[in-house]
């Protein structure tokens, strides 16, 4: 029911307001995302099935608003997050997936959710994507001659010992 606004990690001053300081309804019990559509330059909040515009200059929601989601055609309902990303495109995030969306047609591109963590955050889609740990070696001091010894056997081994000491403490 409040929003907050920060400078940096800074609570500014007089925060947080009730959002119907913004001109958003009393019955409203929180925001599910908010951005600025690169399409007009106006902000947008989103909550559950309706979508509001907001007059920054007057720092109130437009008053032919609530609205719809389903005027963003394809975006489901109760949104997690969305914003305009360098390609000039729309994302809409819920979930594990999220939606790209086409300003000028006012559809997504694809009816299907996509999957965020492969696209967004590189994660491989399946197990068998992962690619193995690159083998290095370590140059490792002994008895005045060097000795290339694989890290992979290295920390695995520093372990078992650390492992052994404190058994053998106990």
């Amino acid at each position: 029911k409040k929003y907050y606004v920060f400078n940096s990690n800074r609570l500014e001053r007089g925060y947080p307001r009730p959002l119907t300081d913004l001109g958003l309804p009393e019955s409203l019990e929180k925001i599910d995302a908010a951005m600025i559509w690169g399409h007009n330059k106006k902000t947008y909040f989103y909550s559950g099935t309706q979508y509001w515009g907001f007059d920054e200059e007057i720092k109130r929601v437009e008053l032919d608003y609530p609205r719809d989601m389903s005027m963003w055609g394809g975006i489901g309902y109760h949104i997690d997050a969305a914003f305009q990303w360098t390609d000039h495109r729309t994302y809409f995030f819920k979930g594990k997936g999220f939606w790209k969306f086409n300003d000028r047609k006012m559809r997504v591109e694809h009816i299907e959710q996509k999957p965020s963590a492969p696209v967004w955050m590189r994660c491989p889609r399946t197990s068998n994507e992962i690619d193995p740990p690159k083998r290095r070696d370590a140059l490792v001091a002994h008895s005045s001659a060097i000795h290339t010894i694989n890290y992979t056997l290295l920390l695995p081994t520093i372990l078992l010992l650390s492992h052994a000491i404190l058994c053998y403490i106990k």
